[in-house]
């Protein structure tokens, strides 16, 4: 019910997983008042809830190159003159170019995929994103779906109105607590399975144990659902997996594009005429 977006990047390279980063619209909000400093997330802001320029620029700077340096000192067991990292991403407006992602003795350094090759060779998109989109409806289901034992409460239609209370109260706080939870939660069988079809061009064994069609079918019909088939369920979750490779814009947010690229034309023109008075 609620119309809230949020977007979330997601980095791993098999056995290292740096802490989820997600952009949301406020600066402060309301639900994460009294949590802020808490999140199990780096949380930004943008006015239309999506990665730009000054936010990757900001995550790569201050958290991504930290933390590799950090993790392969003291995991790895690394001097400080031996690290080095390249972060694979692919190519899309919101990311600053190569030259400005490197760390400042230039070991750490960013690698753009070749274009529209995201959904083939991305290991992000081999797998994992969908394992942790699943796991995320799958936290979202038993947060508000409420199961009563006793039949005369649902008669009552009990049940569905404590459903219907926590879908209301379901909010951004809990999308983020609940998707950082997922992401803790995705194997790590499935970070390495995702580089098969990039490193060994195989496909990747993707692992839904617990996590098929059936048993979100399961769970609905647990829940008295009874009225959801299969084919509404593999709808429902088809709907939210993988990563297109870029972003979708609301109505309002392509004519926001359009009317800013207008006035971008109408200055230039302003400029060109009093250039010619001059």
């Amino acid at each position: 019910m609620s119309k809230e977006c949020i977007s979330a990047l997601c980095y791993a390279n098999g056995m290292h997983c740096l802490k989820l980063a997600v952009v949301g619209k406020s600066m402060h909000p309301r639900v994460l008042k009294e949590c802020m400093r808490q999140l199990p997330v780096i949380y930004y802001h943008s006015k239309n809830t999506r990665f730009n320029c000054e936010i990757f620029d900001d995550w790569l700077l201050k958290h991504f190159i930290p933390d590799v340096r950090k993790y392969q000192e003291e995991v790895m067991k690394l001097d400080s003159e031996d690290i080095k990292a390249i972060l694979q991403i692919h190519n899309v407006p919101a990311h600053p170019s190569a030259e400005k992602l490197i760390s400042s003795n230039g070991k750490i350094h960013a690698l753009f995929l070749p274009p529209n090759t995201t959904s083939i060779i991305q290991p992000m998109d081999q797998g994992v994103i969908v394992s942790c989109k699943r796991l995320y409806q799958r936290g979202y289901l038993d947060e508000v779906l409420v199961v009563l034992e006793d039949e005369d409460d649902d008669v009552n239609n009990t049940r569905g109105i404590c459903t219907l209370a926590n879908i209301k109260k379901y909010n951004l706080k809990s999308a983020i607590f609940n998707f950082a939870a997922a992401w803790k939660d995705v194997k790590i069988s499935t970070l390495d399975n995702s580089w098969k079809k990039l490193l060994l061009d195989t496909e990747p064994e993707l692992d839904f144990e617990g996590f098929e069609v059936t048993n979100f079918h399961c769970v609905l019909h647990h829940g008295r659902e009874n009225n959801k088939t299969m084919e509404d369920v593999e709808t429902w979750l088809e709907e939210n997996e993988g990563d297109p490779g870029y972003q979708l814009l609301l109505a309002e947010e392509i004519a926001d594009v359009v009317c800013a690229v207008d006035k971008e034309d109408d200055d230039a023109k302003s400029s060109e005429g009093e250039e010619s008075c001059v």
